[in-house]
């Protein structure tokens, strides 16, 4: 699929990386009528008693239609509970306006509980 919203943390190299570090990934795609219109890639490992996830720069949609990011929110948040996830992060991609409400409503709350960097100069 072609999207501006693409970032190097939904590929599989990525995925790959963060292996080594002891995370494993669960991947989404979401197709409609054969084209691939979405999806979200969720790296988790187990940390003591919790499993632990994030979602860095996704879900990834092909169009920015708020319809299809809430429809991807609700698989997000329903694999993650397939998943026995009890603590996600996610991020949204660049791409969607800060303003963007959907994961207010599907209950994420707004933080930084990791102190994820939020910009970086070079």
């Amino acid at each position: 699929s072609q999207t501006q919203q693409g970032q190097f943390q939904q590929s599989g190299m990525w995925a790959h990386y963060k292996a080594i570090e002891g995370w494993k990934s669960h991947r989404v795609l979401c197709r409609v009528q054969g084209r691939m219109v979405g999806g979200f890639q969720c790296l988790w490992r187990t940390k003591g008693p919790l499993r632990v996830g994030y979602v860095m720069k996704g879900p990834v949609a092909s169009t920015a239609s708020e319809d299809l990011l809430q429809a991807l929110g609700t698989i997000l948040i329903r694999e993650t509970r397939r998943m026995g996830i009890s603590l996600l992060v996610s991020q949204w991609p660049d791409a969607i306006p800060p303003e963007c409400s959907i994961l207010d409503n599907l209950g994420f709350l707004r933080s930084n509980p990791f102190h994820v960097v939020q910009a970086t100069c070079l």
